[in-house]
């Protein structure tokens, strides 16, 4: 409820405004996770953007074989603010970022075990959440007539994490095996997008 209460009021701020933004990653929307993103531009130096990241189907599309097809269900979030330096037209150009990012997403998939002398079908599931924060350096580049190309590369650190994997609750060698990710992790995107108002 409160997330949907922050997306609402966010989308109801932006609403208001002439120069916002729409941009969405195409490569993480081919995969399964379609990268939505919306920025409030402050001023020409400044902006505030929400990325909103639903998982959903098979996850790592490109990697499902016969010996992988695994799918994939959760939700990610990250808050960026953003300053531009020298911008040409208005939040364009060279920028830095500092981000907060929570995510919680269930990868699974299908795995086989004798039970009693029979083969049966089980479910592992590898549970991954966190909070963390970071920063990212990129560029962006908006067209004449709204159109917007923009990229980053960054890194963050976690605030807290619980990564682990859970075979199926019917295994009886069942086993959860906690991970411990690195204390770091990267971050970046690759958007196209469209820019409403000028400045």
């Amino acid at each position: 409820m409160k997330k949907l209460l922050f997306v609402l009021l966010f989308g109801a701020t932006l609403s208001l405004q002439a120069q916002i933004e729409v941009k969405i990653n195409p490569v993480t929307t081919i995969l399964g996770a379609a990268d939505i993103q919306g920025e409030y531009l402050l001023n020409e130096n400044f902006g505030v953007e929400l990325s909103l990241q639903p998982f959903f189907g098979k996850a790592y599309a490109f990697l499902n074989s016969e010996d992988y097809d695994g799918t994939q269900s959760g939700f990610a979030e990250k808050l960026r603010a953003k300053y531009y330096y020298s911008p040409y037209n208005g939040g364009d150009q060279w920028y830095v970022d500092l981000f907060a990012v929570n995510s919680s997403v269930d990868y699974t998939r299908e795995y086989s075990k004798d039970i009693n002398g029979n083969s049966v079908d089980l479910i592992e599931t590898y549970k991954q959440s966190y909070t963390g924060i970071g920063f990212e350096a990129g560029a962006k580049k908006v067209t004449d007539s709204g159109f917007i190309f923009e990229y980053s590369l960054g890194i963050g650190t976690y605030l807290s994490s619980d990564f682990k994997i859970a075979p199926d609750a019917n295994d009886p060698d069942r086993e959860v095996e906690e991970i411990k990710p690195e204390s770091i992790f990267f971050s970046g995107k690759l958007v196209i997008g469209y820019r409403f108002g000028d400045f």
